[in-house]
């Protein structure tokens, strides 16, 4: 079954509806209020996608860290 398209849809929503269940994917072509609430979710992502578009590089929990960083939280508390 294809996917249903939403008349002027942004692009922040259209990728909010893609991974909904095609449940709600099919109920938001005739939902002006599910239409409404993936619009007013799409906004509220935006500033936390802008953030995460920024972000250089990763941090590897496992990797070389700054001799300034404690091993262990027992280093924190200085009893390990």
């Amino acid at each position: 079954m294809p996917r249903p398209v939403l008349p002027e849809t942004e692009p922040s929503e259209a990728l909010l509806l893609g991974i909904l269940p095609e449940v709600f994917q099919v109920s938001a072509v005739r939902s002006a209020p599910l239409r409404a609430l993936i619009a007013v979710t799409a906004d509220l992502q935006t500033p936390v996608l802008d953030v995460l578009d920024a972000v250089d590089t990763l941090v590897h929990p496992y990797g070389p860290r700054s001799s300034s960083c404690p091993t262990s939280p027992a280093g924190w508390t200085s009893i390990g």
